[in-house]
């Protein structure tokens, strides 16, 4: 992937956005506000997050585990701080995906069918467990806890039901019927310059249908080893839940105490405006007003609402880039500019 001309204006656009934003809300005001912190509370919000990050990894490598894919832990960690390197970089969909599956095919000589597959199903669960979360999230506060919604019930529904949709269409996908049929009645120009690409080097000479009966394959493991799947999914759930306890503990550090449900809600929806986002590389501006706008709207003054904003940001986004970062170069970042020109 190539940090061309566009994705170095689109970070810039993204600087200028949050540093924006920052004027308008008053950087001054939100000073005093983070010099009340709570460092004990905040350090617990970065552990909370970094540990996330780490099951987010996990999750992943499970599914490459039950793949029978030669790859240690730590691998797995490498190559799945790198995607997330990239996918802060350049913002277009599935992209900490499509680095994944390069770097297994690329670096660890897996099938292509393998390497799309796990990322695939790691994404379908990423999704389910997202619309768990801020559906039941939404269940609690409305039926349990008889309060009100801090966010609109119809971006609710919006998001739960993206999270269904983009879940069953990351399953089709994956369905070797499917495959075979949009092959089969696929224009020749589709078929080379598109279908072609997922011809595995290893077996030319089987064709598509070589990548086809690997995607089988892989399937079929997982729902033969359906517990380690389900570990996977569960995994991936508490990397949703981690996230929505940083900004908790992000709220707390600064005096300000919510239900963890209507955290979760919260965290939930702004988040699934950075996955909707094929512009701003992380969301820079555009995630850090809506949820300062989400705290707005749960009642919290506008200084302290960008103040949690901002110590919930630095933990989930920019303490994880100083992280991943010299992970991604050391890795292989630099091989994979060389190696796509």
């Amino acid at each position: 992937m190539i940090m061309d001309r566009r994705a170095i204006s689109l970070t810039i656009i993204g600087i200028l956005l949050f540093v924006f934003y920052l004027f308008l809300i008053n950087p001054f005001a939100i000073l005093f506000e983070i010099s009340r912190i709570n460092i004990i509370y905040y350090l617990i919000a970065v552990l909370v997050n970094q540990v996330g990050l780490i099951l987010f990894a996990a999750s992943w490598w499970l599914l490459l585990k039950i793949l029978n894919l030669r790859i240690n832990f730590f691998e797995g960690i490498q190559i799945t701080y790198t995607s997330l390197f990239v996918g802060w970089i350049i913002p277009i969909p599935m992209n900490t995906e499509v680095i994944r599956a390069y770097l297994l095919n690329f670096k660890k000589r897996s099938n292509l069918g393998q390497a799309i597959c796990s990322v695939v199903v790691h994404r379908a669960l990423y999704n389910i467990a997202f619309g768990i979360t801020i559906g039941g999230a939404a269940f609690v506060i409305n039926f349990i806890e008889k309060d009100h919604l801090p966010i609109d019930p119809w971006l609710i529904i919006f998001a739960v039901l993206f999270a269904a949709v983009t879940s069953i269409f990351f399953t089709a996908i994956l369905n070797s019927r499917a495959l075979q049929f949009l092959y089969h009645y696929s224009p020749g120009w589709i078929k080379k310059y598109f279908f072609n690409k997922f011809i595995d080097n290893q077996q030319s000479e089987l064709g598509f249908q070589g990548f086809v009966t690997n995607i089988e394959e892989s399937i079929n493991a997982m729902k033969t080893n359906f517990s380690l799947t389900l570990l996977s999914f569960l995994l991936i759930f508490l990397h949703w839940i981690g996230g929505s306890i940083t900004a908790y503990y992000s709220a707390k550090s600064l005096g300000v105490d919510f239900s963890l449900s209507v955290i979760i809600l919260i965290y939930a929806v702004v988040e699934f405006i950075q996955q909707v986002n094929i512009f701003i590389p992380s969301g820079l501006g555009v995630i850090d007003a809506g949820l300062t706008g989400a705290f707005v709207l749960a009642g919290v003054p506008l200084q302290l609402a960008a103040s949690i904003s901002l110590l919930t940001r630095l933990a989930t986004y920019w303490f994880e880039v100083v992280v991943c970062t010299p992970i991604a170069f050391r890795y292989g970042y630099k091989e994979l500019l060389l190696e796509e020109k």
